[in-house]
C-alpha cells in the first residue's frame, strides 16, 4: 500500500514479484502484489495473482460467509481482463459475481465489488443502454443502507448510460439519487462522499452535453477531473469506475478538440497506466489531429496491451486496421 502511487509503484515491482513467488496460500497475501501490477498496467501478472487469491479465498471463508477477499480479487480480475479486451473472461467474472448466493461478508470491499463489476463491464465497453438499465442494490439481501457510496456506483452507471443514450428522465432520476447518496456518504466518510460527487458531476456533464449545452458540459467535466486529481486511488479499487480525466478527454474528442483531448488522455495515462480506453483515445485523437506518428505509437501500444483480446471489441479492431494500413 505504501508504494501504491503512480510515482512510486515501479520501485516496488521487484519486491512485489518476489513476494508473489513466496506468498502462502492466504488470499490477502496473494492479492497484495497486484496493487503494484495494476498501478503499472501489468495486466497478465495481476490476472495470475488474483486468480490465485480468489481460489485461496474460497478455501478460507469468513466463518459461514464468503470472504471479502474473494470479492476483492474478483474486482481486480475483472478490471484487468477489461483492460486487455478479454471481454468473455470479464463476463465470466460478472456472471460469477451475480450468481453468488451464499451469505457475503459485509465490508466496504464486498459492497464495492458487487456494484463495480457490472458497472465496469458495461461502461468500459461503451454499452450505454446496458449501463442505464443496471439494477441498483444487487443482491437485494446485502445491507446496502450501510454503504451509500458503493450503491452510488450503480446510479453513476445509470446516469451516464441514460445521458449518453438521450434518456433525459432516466438521467435526471439517477442524478437525483446520486445527490441523495452524496449527502448520506458525507455522514460517514469525506473521501467516499467526494468520490460520489466526482461521479455525479461527471454524469451531469454528459447530461448537459447531450442536451446541447456544450460549454456548461465542458466546465462541469473539467471540475470533476480537477477534483479527482486531488484525490488518491483507494486501495479497495483497482481504478475509478471511469476516470473523470478520461471522460473529459472523451468529451473533447467528441467536440473535435483533438489536441486538447490528446493532452488529457496522456495526463490520465500518467495516473492509470495502460488503460485500454485512454490509450485508444490518445491514438484516435492523434489520428484525427493528423499526427500519424503519434497515432501509430498509441495504436501499437494498444495492440501490445490487448493484442490477444476479443475480436469483437471495435476499438481494438480499429487499431489493428490502422496498423495494417486499412
Amino acid at each position: 500500500h505504501a508504494y501504491d502511487y503512480p510515482e512510486l509503484a515501479h520501485k516496488a515491482l521487484d519486491v512485489a514479484r518476489k513476494y508473489g513467488d513466496i506468498a502462502p496460500s492466504i488470499p490477502h497475501a496473494l492479492h497484495m502484489p497486484t496493487h503494484i501490477f495494476t498501478r503499472l498496467g501489468l495486466w497478465e501478472e495481476s490476472i495470475s495473482m488474483n486468480i490465485r487469491s480468489a481460489k485461496a479465498a474460497k478455501q478460507h471463508p469468513a466463518g459461514d460467509k464468503i470472504s471479502l477477499h474473494y470479492l476483492h480479487a474478483l474486482d481486480y480480475l475483472a478490471y484487468s481482463y477489461l483492460q486487455q479486451a478479454q471481454d468473455r473472461k470479464a463476463l465470466e467474472v460478472v456472471e460469477t459475481t451475480l450468481a453468488l448466493n451464499s451469505p457475503l461478508q459485509p465490508h466496504v470491499a464486498s459492497a464495492y465489488t458487487l456494484a463495480a463489476i457490472p458497472a465496469r463491464y458495461a461502461l468500459e465497453r461503451q454499452q450505454w443502454t446496458i449501463a442505464a438499465q443496471l439494477k441498483p442494490r444487487t443482491p437485494s439481501s446485502y445491507p446496502w443502507d450501510n454503504f451509500p457510496s458503493m450503491e452510488a456506483i450503480t446510479h453513476f452507471a445509470n446516469a451516464l448510460g441514460a445521458a449518453r443514450t438521450g434518456d433525459k428522465k432516466g438521467a435526471e432520476k439517477a442524478l437525483e439519487r446520486l445527490t441523495e447518496l452524496h449527502a448520506q456518504a458525507e455522514k460517514g466518510s469525506a473521501y467516499w462522499a467526494k468520490q460520489v460527487e466526482i461521479q455525479r458531476l461527471s454524469a451531469l456533464a454528459w447530461y448537459f452535453f447531450h442536451q446541447g449545452k456544450h460549454e456548461q458540459a465542458l466546465l462541469t467535466m473539467q471540475n470533476a477531473a480537477d477534483m479527482e486529481a486531488t484525490t488518491e486511488k483507494h486501495p479497495v479499487t483497482p481504478g475509478e469506475i471511469l476516470p473523470a480525466r478520461e471522460l473529459l478527454a472523451d468529451m473533447l474528442l467528441e467536440m473535435k478538440k483533438y489536441q486538447q483531448a490528446l493532452t488529457e488522455y496522456e495526463t490520465g495515462l500518467s495516473r492509470s497506466k495502460n488503460r485500454f480506453n485512454s490509450i485508444y483515445g490518445g491514438a484516435r485523437s492523434a489520428e484525427l489531429a493528423g499526427d500519424m506518428d503519434k497515432a501509430k505509437h498509441y495504436y501499437q501500444m494498444l495492440v501490445d496491451v490487448a493484442g490477444m483480446g476479443d475480436a469483437d471489441r471495435p476499438r481494438l479492431q480499429h487499431a489493428k486496421d490502422f496498423l495494417a494500413g486499412k
